[in-house]
């Protein structure tokens, strides 16, 4: 409720929102909620990128405190991936001619 609620907003207000879901062990328990989450985001044409299953870290038990929730190792390493795919989101948006939000 609150999420959709989000995405109604910043779209009404033009606010550009990019929702990314994070890795999480391999051996996962089922959650519903980010399908549910990401389902959302293509009805409201929000970008999503989801990461549960990124290779190199979800397969890897020493980037993780528990089953849901990496690391110090395991965040650094997910975040100069994250880190690329901003400056490729920054190249396509200035490629297009959009303002990008500075904070």
């Amino acid at each position: 409720k609150y999420f959709e609620q989000l995405l109604v907003d910043s779209k009404n207000d033009s606010v550009p929102i990019v929702v990314v879901v994070s890795p999480i062990f391999q051996d996962h328990i089922t959650n519903d909620s980010y399908d549910i989450a990401l389902n959302l985001c293509k009805e409201y044409d929000v970008p999503s990128y989801d990461f549960r299953e990124l290779d190199e870290i979800s397969n890897n038990p020493s980037l993780f405190q528990d089953k849901r929730h990496m690391n110090v190792d395991g965040a650094d390493m997910f975040t100069s991936r994250i880190i690329k795919y901003i400056n490729i989101w920054k190249e396509l948006i200035n490629l297009r001619g959009l303002v990008i939000y500075q904070y």
